[in-house]
């Protein structure tokens, strides 16, 4: 298939060690991380008196 994309298209589109594909996985990464220790601020709120 990517053999067939690249000659009709020119241009290989999928890598996945191109550029886009990394930043938007560490951009993923650190909104689970925040949204993580959120979660546990809010349930040690919740057990607090």
């Amino acid at each position: 298939y990517t053999s067939w994309l690249l000659k009709k298209t020119g241009q290989l589109y999928g890598s996945l060690l191109s550029g886009e594909f990394i930043f938007m996985v560490g951009l993923v990464y650190i909104i689970s991380k925040i949204f993580k220790r959120g979660v546990e601020i809010q349930t040690e709120n919740d057990l607090t008196i």
